[in-house]
């Protein structure tokens, strides 16, 4: 299950994008609006010490449909676990919803560390 992660990172820059388009009805006077570049990861543990997901929901089917696991990653700004520094917290779900596979469902919230009340909530199939 360390593919999803990867996958799942890949949405973040997709809906970074379908988040910074405005509608003329949001726009400011000011300029109000910049962009941010970001490359985060995903940190997965499934099995062994600092376990972050829970698999509730297991399955017989040679894809794993049907595989729930219950998620609490944390989100890092460099590959390596040991050296990066925590820059958001997601909690939430993970289904194989793809009879052939692999295809996991997610959905999960995104809470940032330096303003909690900045959080960006996500689902879909990848």
């Amino acid at each position: 299950m360390a593919s999803p992660s990867l996958v799942v990172l890949s949405m973040i820059p997709v809906l970074h994008s379908i988040l910074s388009m405005a509608s003329a009805s949001l726009s400011c006077v000011l300029q109000c609006e910049s962009e941010v570049n970001m490359r985060l990861y995903l940190h997965q543990i499934a099995a062994g010490p600092g376990i972050n997901q829970v698999e509730i929901v297991t399955s017989s089917k040679p894809s794993e449909f049907g595989l729930t696991a219950v998620t609490d990653w944390t989100v890092i700004d460099g590959p390596n676990p040991a050296t990066a520094t925590i820059v958001a917290r997601t909690k939430g779900m993970q289904v194989q919803a793809d009879v052939a596979g692999p295809g996991w469902f997610n959905y999960f919230s995104m809470v940032f560390e330096k303003n909690s009340r900045s959080f960006l909530y996500t689902f879909g199939l990848v």
